[in-house]
């Protein structure tokens, strides 16, 4: 039986920043091709309460007046590892104008798979199944935190199930950086997901992860409200469902060892 390791990259948020950064910075100190002004512009405030089965993230941006709150919950439990993420925004435009947009991410298992029809992708309908992993039991989460500057942090969680299988490494940053060789915005979560000696049963099969999405948007103005219901989806492998809510999952398979 072989053994493999599988690794995936996400990155999940909103491009919600005070201003363009998509020309030479100025003066950047730090070396992440942002400007010093626009970065002091764009800090937030983290926070994180942890709590059995679960743990909830609330980031501030820091600077101004203006209403801008992004709030995960992310839980662990019998249903998978869910990401749940809010954003709220209130602007003073003549009367307030207020947005809301929320969506929920949820990996539920690992699947192992032939495919047949040689698309890179899991089709429930054409391939064939060889066995499905739930992801239903977890370790205690483990947290670390390092200064980026002298005022701001990158906030670090690993959450991996009690097997050690699946791993989910998530960042939270309090302003622009570059972690793992992936830049980061303060309004964005990075999570790389990582998969350790997974059984494979089959010498010809492939690994998706089962990944439920589903959204929805509020727009608010002068007591006018326009609405978008939940839309559900259904992901099994890469993906790519909206401009700057992911970016595409990165996958690699190399054998650790064969028995």
């Amino acid at each position: 039986m072989k053994k493999y390791n599988l690794f995936g990259i996400f990155l999940l948020g909103f491009l919600l920043l005070t201003t363009s950064f998509g020309f030479v910075a100025a003066s950047d100190d730090d070396s992440d091709g942002v400007d010093d002004d626009i970065e002091e512009s764009n800090k937030r405030d983290i926070s994180i309460d942890f709590e059995p089965g679960e743990f909830q993230v609330e980031s501030k941006l820091r600077n101004g007046n203006k209403i801008d709150e992004i709030q995960l919950r992310i839980r662990y439990d019998g249903n998978g590892l869910q990401v749940e993420v809010s954003y709220e925004e209130e602007v003073p435009i003549d009367n307030t104008t207020e947005y809301e947009l929320e969506f929920e991410v949820e990996f539920r298992k690992l699947i192992e798979y032939v495919d047949l029809n040689s698309n890179g992708l899991y089709d429930d309908s054409t391939d064939q199944l060889i066995q499905e992993v739930e992801l239903n039991s977890f370790q205690p989460v483990i947290y670390t935190s390092e200064s980026i500057s002298t005022d701001t942090t990158l906030h670090y969680v690993i959450v991996n199930t009690t097997d050690g299988v699946f791993t989910a490494h998530i960042y939270f940053v309090e302003e622009f950086d570059i972690v793992n060789n992936t830049f980061i915005a303060p309004t964005e979560t990075k999570i790389d997901i990582e998969i350790t000696n997974f059984n494979f049963l089959n010498v010809s099969s492939q690994l998706a992860l089962y990944i439920k999405l589903g959204s929805e948007s509020e727009y608010e103005e002068d007591h006018l409200a326009y609405g978008c219901d939940p839309v559900p989806a259904k992901i099994y492998h890469a993906l790519k469902p909206a401009p700057h809510l992911f970016e595409d999952v990165v996958v690699a398979r190399s054998e650790v060892n064969g028995e």
